[in-house]
């Protein structure tokens, strides 16, 4: 059985001395200085001693004109690459990469890029680890939040009409963004 003793507690050095303040003093350096309102005005310092840009000092980066340029590149070349491309009755470009076309691995390649919104890197590299699956797409990004989150998050909802003809879908992708 524990027993409690009664002792009366230690006297700090004003300087401090304990393994708590040699942690809160070392804390101290790394936070952000904060204004009036509680935002830092100053570039943030991780432990490490990084220096990082606040989110919103960094350029905007519009996943909708990346992609558009790709999207025109893939129409130019659509003969090459085995593509069927075609105008709806709205004027809107549709493209077959496989549907009724041949398309082809190329084309699959750059489609995923410019679902990526042209943020990332998209190879075809040969598979190891499943030998009934000859290959393994390998995806690279420095900016991966932006390359997935803006560009795929299924966040526009499309609906039109009521009742039995009703339509709803959630559209994703660059256009979205």
């Amino acid at each position: 059985m524990a027993r409690v003793v009664r002792r009366p507690a230690k006297r700090r050095v004003a300087g401090g001395s304990g393994r708590a303040d040699l942690y809160r003093a070392r804390a101290s350096k790394l936070r952000r200085p904060r204004t009036r309102h509680g935002r830092s005005s100053q570039a943030y310092h991780s432990r490490n001693g990084a220096r990082g840009a606040k989110l919103s000092e960094q350029p905007l980066v519009s996943v909708n004109l990346r992609a558009n340029e790709l999207v025109t590149r893939l129409v130019a070349d659509a003969a090459q690459l085995g593509l069927g491309v075609t105008k709806g009755a709205s004027g809107e470009t549709l493209i077959d990469a496989g549907s009724k076309a041949a398309g082809g691995i190329e084309a699959g390649l750059r489609i995923a890029r410019i679902c990526l919104g042209d943020l990332a890197e998209v190879n075809l590299l040969p598979s190891q680890g499943v030998t009934r699956w000859p290959w393994t797409i390998m995806v690279r990004s420095s900016t991966p939040v932006i390359a997935c989150l803006a560009s795929q998050y299924a966040g526009w909802s499309l609906a039109h009409g009521t009742g039995k003809d009703a339509f709803f879908a959630l559209g994703s992708g660059p256009a979205r963004a």
